[in-house]
């Protein structure tokens, strides 16, 4: 008996096919005939289902709902006439429906019904560095470090390097470059992953160059466009870019969402999804603090609430305007932290120039270029030093023990 659940949502033919669907001769059971995507997903959880029915007319459907279905061992049919929007959502089986001939679309399905479910390939995981750029609250820097990081990686390496603004909260980067081209950016750059047409020949009409080697995907066009960011879809996009380049700097703006407990486990998108993704894929993370008496308090005391996301991390500190910082203050930071590389941006005046200019102050300032250069040599060194990286779990996770206890 092949179990089935329905969701065709409200179409006229929908009794059609169910009582069809549930004829003897075809040894097929409905389940249950379900309102919409979430409650499928509530029926998974309580019934034996072997194939879930969706048509153009279903509710509340998207990418990581299939994902869900598929990696159940779910076989997923969609009746419907657009084959390109379903395979965009990952279903490959898409039968045409035609209303006045519904009995051959029962015969096809009932065909599907009895074949191997498709399980969706998985993504491969690339090797790349992924640089998560975030801070314990607002004004500490994190667009403007983002932004010369990776200057200062994709002149020194030499190497193909992605500037993205993933800053749901205030996307700044796209007004800094001047770049107002909305067919390309951040949330192009994550549909056509979604959509699996992202490939290398299509970087240029996804991100803009920048300068050699570097290239930048400006942020949401307008705040709203969260919604349009899925989980499944954000983890992918950043294994495509650990894939196909060999450095990829994130800004994912302020760490505050997740220290207020938002939950970001929910059928329908988070907020705070596209900084939970990119932690979890990060290879490094980067905390941007001010060098001031409230800059460094609320850094450690970011730190100290964070260690559960953090314990398995490679974290360093970037401090700004550091003028304003004395030696002792660094040696807090990493007394109370276990953060060992912290690098200190001097003031300059090439920060407004570059501001002015549209471009980066490290390509004026080489003081600035060289401290970033180092501290990016010394978090991949730290990286693929397992010792150092050790030490830093160990003493991040006694932290969440000491915390528990």
């Amino acid at each position: 008996m092949i179990n089935i659940v329905c969701a065709l949502g409200s179409v006229e033919w929908e009794a059609q096919i169910v009582s069809a669907l549930s004829h003897p001769m075809l040894n097929m059971a409905i389940q249950r005939r379900c309102l919409d995507a979430i409650d499928v997903r509530s029926a998974i959880r309580v019934l034996d289902v072997d194939l879930v029915l969706f048509s153009d007319a279903t509710l509340r459907l998207d990418r990581e709902c299939i994902d869900d279905l598929l990696g159940e061992g779910i076989r997923v049919v969609a009746l419907s006439n657009d084959a390109d929007w379903w395979a965009s959502l990952g279903v490959v089986d898409v039968l045409p429906i035609d209303e006045s001939d519904l009995s051959t679309t029962v015969k096809q399905l009932s065909r599907i019904a009895r074949q191997e479910p498709v399980v969706a390939a998985p993504i491969e995981v690339g090797h790349g560095r992924l640089i998560a750029v975030t801070s314990f609250g607002g004004g500490a820097g994190c667009s403007t470090i983002s932004r010369e990081l990776a200057y200062a990686h994709a002149h020194s390496e030499q190497a193909t390097t992605v500037l993205i603004d993933a800053d749901v909260i205030s996307p700044s980067l796209g007004i800094e470059f001047d770049d107002d081209d909305l067919t390309k950016g951040f949330l192009q750059l994550v549909r056509h992953v979604e959509a699996k047409r992202f490939d290398d020949s299509t970087m240029s009409e996804l991100l803009t160059h920048l300068y050699d080697n570097l290239w930048f995907a400006r942020g949401l066009p307008s705040a709203s466009r969260w919604t349009d960011l899925r989980a499944s879809a954000l983890r992918d996009t950043w294994n495509y870019m650990k894939t196909s380049s060999e450095c990829t700097v994130v800004d994912v703006g302020s760490f505050s969402n997740l220290l207020a407990g938002e939950s970001f486990l929910d059928v329908t998108p988070r907020r705070g999804a596209t900084l939970v993704t990119a932690i979890e894929a990060a290879t490094e993370v980067v905390l941007v603090a001010r060098a001031d008496k409230v800059g460094i308090a609320r850094l450690i005391k970011g730190v100290l609430d964070s260690h559960d996301e953090l314990a398995d991390k490679d974290v360093a500190v970037v401090l700004t305007r550091g003028s304003e910082v004395n030696k002792d203050a660094v040696k807090s930071v990493q007394r109370h932290t276990g953060i060992a590389t912290i690098a200190e941006i001097p003031e300059s005046l090439h920060f407004a120039q570059a501001s002015n200019e549209h471009t980066c102050a490290a390509a004026y300032d080489n003081v600035l270029l060289k401290v970033l250069t180092d501290f990016l040599q010394e978090t991949d060194s730290r990286r693929q030093s397992q010792d150092a990286f050790e030490r830093q779990r160990t003493f991040l996770s006694s932290l969440r023990n000491r915390t528990a206890a």
